[in-house]
């Protein structure tokens, strides 16, 4: 493994040690501005390391990387994974998914004909879609969780089946921060026998070749990012969003403690609500199978259009905001604010500290159908707000808007 020469000395600034790497990797020129924003959040907006993926119509046309993946300023690789936190939730509801396609899993079969153990509590009207859509009622791990109990997937999903729901299924939305991956493992372990990291690793990473793991192998562990100590301020925001967020994000201490997430234990667990390892051009990869591109598909066209129709939108008691969901993935018009141009609705989600990663099925300009197929991801190890990602997609979009014109 490659790594740079020199190393910021004790109290150097490493965001400026970060820009000496540069963007490394390659951009198909119809895209160098996206590349130039990815360039500019290095330079300005306080990046030091991270990744950019684009599919477009089926093709990688963007696989960008660059900066530092550690304090001590260890480079960025082309084959660096990282951690991107709730980006990870659609890849657990995608397990889902395929067993949806399968016939095997029904979004309006009540979650205990699968798990019966889940109907304690009041949680036993809850559906598969409800469970999906962050509508459960159980969106918090029992109160006397520790860390080291996260590590233990089978006896934790014990616990949170047990517990009573917060409010009734389907009334509250609340993002399950935490307990989302547990729930979409519980049944794919009831279904297949094996937890929902080997599913996934079989049906979705080797399905399309792709570097994405629950559970990072031993023999991955150093090509591992390090994420960056959180601002100060920016966890007191995530603590403001709602009068639940604390909870919800906090209980236990763990998403935003350093010395947690960057542990050989954390990475090789199974997590799946936050805890996904991945390249940026994989995740993307991924999307661009989910919007119908020509390539690899991972469900049926019909199972993949039910990510298109997304429930009632409503107000996420966690985070405090107006969120719409498709059965693990959710939705955001997507339209450029200086035209009003608008090219579809993205799916998928973005992750506390920065990163994020969606698809889109980009229709005419004119409305009239679905012309392209869209993945995208920013992956990042620098904790913060969403800016640097925010600033790439609206220059991407800006990028689409014009090849939408040109687009039959």
């Amino acid at each position: 493994m490659e790594t740079a020469e020199g190393s910021p000395e004790a109290g150097a600034d490493l965001k400026t040690f970060a820009t000496r790497f540069g963007v490394q990797g390659t951009c198909d020129a119809r895209f160098l501005l996206v590349q130039r924003a990815f360039e500019r959040c290095f330079e300005e907006l306080g990046e030091t390391g991270g990744a950019v993926g684009v599919y477009f119509q089926g093709e990688l046309v963007c696989d960008l990387w660059g900066g530092v993946a550690n304090d001590d300023g260890r480079a960025w690789q082309k084959d660096t994974l990282v951690m991107p936190y709730s980006v990870s939730k659609p890849m657990a509801a995608l397990c889902c998914l395929i067993l949806i396609d399968r016939g095997l899993l029904h979004p309006d079969k009540l979650v205990a004909e699968y798990w019966p153990e889940f109907a304690e509590g009041g949680k036993g009207d809850c559906t598969v879609a409800q469970l999906l859509e962050h509508r459960a009622g159980a969106p918090f791990v029992p109160e006397n969780c520790v860390p080291e109990d996260l590590y233990d997937e089978v006896e934790l999903t014990r616990k949170i089946a047990l517990q009573p729901a917060l409010w009734h299924p389907g009334d509250v939305l609340a993002e399950h921060a935490i307990t989302f991956g547990h729930l979409c493992g519980a049944l794919v372990r009831r279904i297949t026998g094996e937890s929902l990291g080997a599913f996934f690793q079989r049906e979705v990473a080797e399905c399309l070749s792709a570097d994405l793991h629950f559970g990072v192998p031993q023999e991955r562990l150093d090509d591992c990012a390090a994420l960056s100590a959180w601002p100060t301020s920016t966890i007191q925001e995530l603590k403001c969003m709602s009068p639940l967020a604390e909870v919800g994000l906090f209980q236990p201490d763990v998403l935003c403690q350093p010395s947690v997430v960057n542990s050989r234990e954390w990475r090789q667990a199974q997590i799946p609500a936050v805890n996904l390892h991945c390249t940026a051009r994989d995740i993307a990869k991924v999307y661009s199978s989910l919007a119908g591109s020509s390539g690899t598909q991972l469900v049926t066209p019909a199972t993949a259009n039910l990510l298109q129709t997304p429930s009632a939108p409503g107000i996420d008691k966690v985070f405090g905001f107006e969120a719409q969901w498709a059965l693990g993935f959710q939705h955001n018009d997507w339209s450029e604010e200086e035209t009003g141009s608008s090219i579809g609705s993205t799916f998928g989600l973005g992750g506390i500290g920065g990163s994020v990663a969606f698809g889109c099925r980009i229709k005419s300009k004119e409305d009239t159908g679905i012309v392209s197929s869209l993945g995208f991801a920013y992956l990042t190890r620098q904790m913060g707000s969403w800016e640097r990602a925010d600033y790439v997609q609206h220059c991407l979009l800006k990028v689409l808007v014009d090849l939408q014109g040109k687009m039959p």
